[in-house]
């Protein structure tokens, strides 16, 4: 268990403390042994006033007594502080740890439901989660084949789908990430064209620079309903201070969960370097970049 620095610098002087007692305590009683011995510690010719029955000596002995009741309650304190701290640690990281478990557990769910919704699909069979039976997806009076789709999911960039993570003299990186709606997806086949302005957002693209183009992901990828996945990406060039606008463009294709259709993604987000934020390009601005892009080949639309 790993404990943060300052619960370790106060576990370190909690234990001097504690060895400051088991110094101290020993070397009281030696000193209340010494005192008594010296003299006696009553004197019971003043029995009308009380205060005086107790010798000065009387007095330091009751003092250094109190001393060490106060130093063992104190070392009580310290102990019962520092256990208390230790139980608390140890929850946290049983917490987390605990977290860690149920999320994987939940993902694991998810894409072991839909491989098998896959399989069931491809023999005609599809699972119904309210009666948990398995149903024939045919119909022998048409004999016809139904193939069970599902909710049609949709993929899209995240909406903090971008984030600058490093910027140097010459390069700046960023984290792409895409998120999958009401239903999961795969077979995957996506392309990320990257582009820089000079200039901040305008209606114009007289100043944009295609500065990339690679595929992103992988088609082996499938994203369960409701999660994401991310990549980064960097843009490498010696002016890249000057660059006001970044432009990520991203389009291709990808499969509902039982492979029985494709759908086709092409979408717009834009990173504002002064501001650092992103944001989702509308009409009719990502149309004119999309006629960019078709214009140097790039894209061949939809």
């Amino acid at each position: 268990m790993r404990i943060p620095v300052k619960r370790q610098s106060l576990l370190r002087s909690e234990t001097m403390s504690n060895s400051l007692f088991i110094i101290s305590i020993p070397l009281i009683a030696l000193i209340i042994s010494f005192v008594s011995t010296r003299g006696t510690l009553s004197d019971l010719k003043y029995k009308r006033k009380w205060w005086k029955v107790v010798t000065i000596r009387g007095w330091i002995v009751i003092g250094l007594t109190l001393l060490i009741t106060g130093l063992l309650l104190w070392q009580n304190y310290i102990v019962e502080r520092r256990d208390n701290i230790k139980d608390l640690e140890l929850k946290k990281q049983n917490e987390k740890r605990d977290s860690i478990i149920s999320s994987k557990v939940d993902s694991n769910r998810k894409i072991l439901f839909e491989d098998l919704s896959e399989a069931l699909a491809s023999q005609n069979l599809k699972l119904d989660t309210v009666t948990k039976k398995l149903e024939v997806l045919k119909d022998s009076s048409q004999k016809k084949v139904i193939i069970f789709e599902g909710e049609a999911p949709i993929l899209n960039f995240c909406n903090d789908g971008i984030s600058l993570i490093e910027e140097k003299e010459d390069s700046c990186t960023f984290l792409i990430k895409v998120c999958c709606e009401n239903s999961g997806s795969r077979d995957i086949n996506l392309t990320l064209i990257t582009l820089v302005s000079p200039l901040e957002a305008t209606q114009s693209t007289n100043n944009l620079i295609v500065s990339g183009k690679t595929l992103f992901l992988s088609k082996k990828l499938s994203i369960p309903k409701s999660e994401g996945r991310f990549q980064s990406i960097t843009i490498t060039d010696k002016n890249i201070a000057r660059y006001k606008t970044f432009y990520f463009f991203l389009y291709g294709s990808y499969s509902n969960s039982t492979n029985t259709k494709k759908f086709l993604i092409n979408s717009i987000m834009r990173f504002d370097m002064s501001k650092r934020i992103s944001g989702r390009l509308a009409n009719p601005y990502d149309e004119k970049i999309k006629a960019f892009l078709k214009s140097k080949n790039l894209y061949q639309g939809e």
